[in-house]
């Protein structure tokens, strides 16, 4: 289920409207609101850009407890954080701001099932178009409590599994027909994507690392060992298991000690002139005994 945008609409705007601070709880406060400012007739009112409907004015007269309404005051005055909810935008030095509030878990409570939707939906988006964008907004991550992360961690999920799926059934001759279709793996932003994944995803991260290791595998003795060094680099390069990392590590050894003891032999053959003196010396004498021989020949049958 995508993210509707502008599923967040804050109720301290219009209780503030005409006021110079933002108001202590009290009784009445969300009171006529309604009558205060919407103009006969009309059935919204913009306030800051942000279009407040006859009903959603209605809903905030119902009146909130305390405990929200200090949520949606912390909200209101984090500007990084009423951006995002409200307009989809990430302003990380502004998000940054409001970094002690991933730390009050009544507050993260309150503001996760809003964040879950938009991180839902800029992610979905993001994982298609804009990696750099989608690393930054994973430092947030924190905003999202654990009763909203099926929702907003979605997108990821599918799109994983979907990578994991493909590297399992990748052949060959799939490969060599379209080779940048691993280029991923060679992406910066695609590593930082993956070691930035929250611990809900943990299993996406490790299914992931796993299948492209048995792809590596597979692809000996068609890939050059070279290519594959680098896939396993890349791999190195990941948040895993020690056991896994382990398994990676001795892998990238093999490789680079195959590429060592390759090169010791090319150099070893190349490297040593008798070897051409004294085929060359061969050459030269198997010429000369068959130019004498043909000679000789030539005078007998005369």
């Amino acid at each position: 289920m995508q993210a509707a945008r502008h599923s967040y609409k804050s109720p301290v705007r219009p209780v503030i409207y005409g006021r110079e601070s933002v108001p202590s709880y009290h009784a009445g406060l969300f009171a006529n609101l309604k009558d205060k400012l919407l103009i006969q007739g009309e059935e919204t009112v913009v306030l800051d850009g942000i279009f407040y409907t006859v009903a959603e004015l209605e809903e905030i007269e119902k009146g909130l407890d305390e405990e929200s309404w200090q949520n949606h005051v912390i909200i209101y005055n984090n500007k990084g954080l009423l951006l995002f909810l409200e307009e989809q935008v990430v302003d990380t030095d502004k998000l940054n701001a409001a970094y002690y509030y991933r730390f009050k878990p009544s507050f993260v409570q309150f503001i996760s099932p809003f964040f879950a939707q938009v991180f839902y939906s800029l992610s979905l988006d993001w994982l298609r178009s804009n990696l750099p964008s989608l690393c930054k907004l994973m430092d947030f991550t924190g905003f999202v409590a654990l009763a909203d992360a099926q929702q907003a961690y979605e997108p990821l999920r599918s799109y994983f599994r979907s990578l994991q799926e493909f590297a399992e059934g990748l052949e060959w001759d799939e490969f060599v027909r379209d080779e940048t279709v691993l280029a991923f793996i060679f992406s910066p932003y695609w590593r930082e994507l993956v070691n930035k994944l929250p611990p809900a995803l943990e299993s996406s991260r490790i299914g992931m690392a796993e299948s492209l290791l048995s792809l590596a595998k597979r692809f000996e003795g068609n890939a050059t060992p070279a290519y594959l060094q680098e896939l396993a680099a890349s791999l190195k390069g990941l948040q895993l298991p020690v056991v896994l990392k382990e398994e990676i590590g001795k892998y990238a050894y093999s490789l680079s000690r195959y590429n060592a003891e390759s090169f010791k032999v090319v150099k070893k053959r190349g490297s040593n002139p008798s070897f051409y003196v004294i085929a060359g010396l061969a050459c030269f004498f198997g010429i000369l005994l068959f130019t004498y021989f043909n000679t000789s020949r030539r005078k007998n049958n005369a």
